[in-house]
């Protein structure tokens, strides 16, 4: 005869409507600020003995009004997290994540200082079975290359409504605050404001 599972009983109280809880009780976030959720995405790869410094800036000059809050989609999540985890294992020493916004827009940029794209592998980025094992220094990554990451990042982050660019740029040319000389791979990732802000229930 089997045995029927006694049903945990969920806390009471109230409830915030950009959240639910798991199983274990556990707070479940639906929405969040902009830099929250690029701090989430992030949190993996900020920490051990080879991480790059992994730095925040939001683009004031390019930004209206105060931050958004926006949907916490695991499509979001998982993109982003590519994204960085592409970045931290290319980086010699430090990764950008910078975030702007207008009431039309919503902008994520993630730079790194490694030796960027090549021309040949710029030709055939987003592609499912690219490799650029040579590109890392990081041993791990040499071995996973970025090819089909990159390629989910991208096929993810377009399914919720962004546009996905990328090449080389001078961190200058980013934010002028940060003219140190620096260059590295470029990502750049754009939604219209509308699909991916939260709503309020």
């Amino acid at each position: 005869m089997s045995r029927r599972k006694k049903r945990r009983k969920r806390p009471k109280g109230r409830r915030d409507p950009a959240s639910q809880q798991d199983v274990d009780g556990e707070e479940i976030l639906h929405s969040a600020a902009i830099d929250l959720v690029l701090k989430d995405a992030a949190a993996p790869f900020a920490k051990g003995p080879e991480a790059p410094a992994i730095m925040y800036e939001t683009l004031s000059a390019a930004s209206e009004g105060p931050a958004p809050v926006i949907e916490r989609k695991p499509e979001i999540l998982f993109g982003l997290r590519n994204l960085i985890e592409n970045a931290s294992a290319f980086a010699l020493t430090k990764v950008l994540i910078a975030s702007a916004w207008t009431q039309n827009d919503v902008k994520i940029i993630v730079l790194d200082d490694g030796p960027g794209f090549s021309t040949e592998i710029l030709a055939w980025l987003g592609e499912p079975y690219l490799s650029a094992r040579n590109r890392s220094r990081n041993t791990v990554a040499r071995k996973g290359g970025l090819g089909l990451g990159f390629f989910i990042a991208k096929t993810l982050l377009e399914r919720t409504g962004g546009k996905v660019m990328f090449g080389n740029r001078r961190w200058r040319d980013v934010d002028a605050s940060l003219d140190d000389g620096s260059v590295g791979a470029w990502v750049s990732v754009v939604w219209p404001r509308k699909v991916i802000e939260a709503t309020e229930q």
